[in-house]
């Protein structure tokens, strides 16, 4: 069977996969360059993913999760090795991020009795020698490759019979190892277009190997040579796709736009709120509560608005409705009582694409972000956008919700991704509700604080091509798919 150089497979196991590769200037420019783009999705069946993406001349083909899952879920083996590689990476001593998950998981096996600490204590002399040796890391996904393929897409490759392979991992999201060992079987050169900018340094052992490798920036390419044992040569530093809209102010609402969407008095400044998975942080509504009290109070420097973006985790179902509805309304609560609180609530468009939403969504958090006066956060990717377009950044951390939280709190502080941005001196940390209030004073009356930081993050965190990376990106997926690089 012969390959066609010109067909791409592009997967996507996430919202956030479909935001970067399909919802950018990504896929138009793939498919105005002429090739076929077979789009590999878990919610092929749904009526506006195919509409939306067929309109523009892509191919939607089922991502048979079901299948895969019932294949891994089979096989103790799978379950052990993936395991065991998401807690080894190269070094002989643990790195921060990696460091942080393996005590976490360290402290649950222990807390779970005898059989989980026998699991924990051979996960640990196992994962020693993979963290040592080239060798050892190498012989480890190369027997996966071989022995775990899967098969579940078999026929899709035998009938579109795919040049290149496009995933948003190095095979350690689920479960692009399968599309990629099938691939490999299949003679399809394979392409790993990083997803997110912690994904380099913590997820473990990648699931399989890949001929190219698409990074946001030089760290990150540093990231993967260090910790993945990649040959640099096979890296092509793009940008960041979806942050191209931050170079371009032209698409973003106006503020007047923005204010009258959320019913927010354009004479006030706007705080900006950033709420994190509510799995993790089902107490934010009472840190939204007490800036709300705050503003009535007068406990702020300037007449402020309270606009609160919610996680899109926030709207997972259950089989019987929201999950997290308690969460929700308690925010609703807060709403109903202060008319200076406004809430964007992202639109989810699926229900079995994880936080998939809809492409203007990029554009609003552009606009929100844009027209803010200061970001109020924990920790998160907004962190980045906010430098881009120069807006004060405060991180909190609560202690006193440290009982919940386990070390994770504390543990923030050593992973790479984080002190990159806070030795930049980009953003203020407040610890506790009245470090809070002043960090946020201090942001609305003196925002040039701290500007050189922000320049430093947005120069080095959003790589090059700013405004045209997803243009640069398509431009080398082309190259590849032609054999021309």
């Amino acid at each position: 069977m012969t390959n066609k150089p010109h067909t791409i497979f592009i997967a996507v196991n996430s919202g956030f996969g479909a935001r970067y590769l399909l919802r950018s200037d990504i896929l138009p420019e793939l498919i105005a360059a002429g090739l076929k783009v077979v789009v590999l999705s878990p919610n092929a069946d749904e009526d506006y993913f195919r509409r939306e993406f067929e309109a523009v001349g892509a191919v939607v083909e089922l991502f048979d999760f079901a299948a895969c899952r019932r294949y891994f879920l089979g096989s103790q083996a799978q379950i052990f090795l993936k395991e065991l590689r998401w807690y080894a990476m190269p070094g002989r001593h643990d790195q921060g991020s990696l460091g942080a998950r393996f005590k976490a998981f360290e402290n649950i096996c222990y807390a779970q009795g005898p059989k989980a600490r026998l699991r924990y204590w051979l996960i640990n002399l196992l994962r020693r020698p993979l963290m040592r040796w080239r060798w050892a890391r190498r012989l480890l996904v190369a027997l996966e490759e071989r022995c775990f393929v899967g098969r579940a897409h078999q026929e899709l490759f035998a009938r579109h019979r795919p040049g290149l392979v496009i995933t948003t991992s190095l095979g350690y999201f689920d479960y692009d190892q399968y599309l990629m060992r099938e691939a490999k079987r299949q003679g399809a050169r394979r392409c790993a277009v990083i997803l997110s900018w912690d994904n380099t340094s913590g997820k473990g052992l990648p699931g399989a190997t890949a001929e190219h490798i698409v990074a946001w920036t030089e760290i990150m390419k540093d990231e993967l040579v260090r910790y993945y044992d990649v040959d640099p040569a096979k890296v092509f530093v793009g940008g960041v796709a979806h942050f191209d809209i931050y170079r371009h102010p032209e698409r973003w609402l106006s503020r007047a736009d923005l204010c009258a969407r959320f019913g927010l008095d354009p004479e006030r400044k706007i705080i900006f709120f950033g709420t994190r998975t509510p799995n993790k942080f089902p107490w934010t509504p009472d840190y939204i509560r007490l800036l709300a009290e705050a503003i009535a109070g007068g406990r702020l420097a300037l007449p402020c608005s309270l606009l609160v973006r919610l996680h899109p985790n926030h709207f997972q179902g259950d089989g019987r409705g929201l999950k997290f509805q308690k969460v929700l309304d308690q925010y609703q609560a807060i709403q109903d009582q202060y008319p200076f609180v406004a809430f964007n609530r992202p639109r989810i468009l699926s229900t079995k694409l994880a936080s998939d939403m809809p492409a203007c969504e990029i554009v609003d958090l552009a606009s929100m972000l844009a027209h803010s006066a200061v970001l109020v956060n924990y920790y998160s990717t907004l962190m980045l956008e906010a430098s881009a377009v120069d807006l004060p950044i405060v991180n909190f951390i609560m202690h006193a919700h440290n009982v919940h939280l386990g070390a994770e709190d504390r543990s923030v502080y050593t992973l790479e991704h984080i002190v990159r941005i806070c030795r930049r001196g980009a953003e203020r940390t407040a610890e506790g509700p009245e470090e809070l209030i002043a960090a946020i004073n201090e942001a609305l009356l003196h925002p040039e604080m701290r500007r050189e930081g922000r320049a430093l993050v947005a120069a080095e965190e959003l790589g090059p091509n700013q405004g045209a990376a997803g243009r640069a990106i398509a431009g080398h997926l082309i190259s590849l798919a032609r054999g021309e690089a």
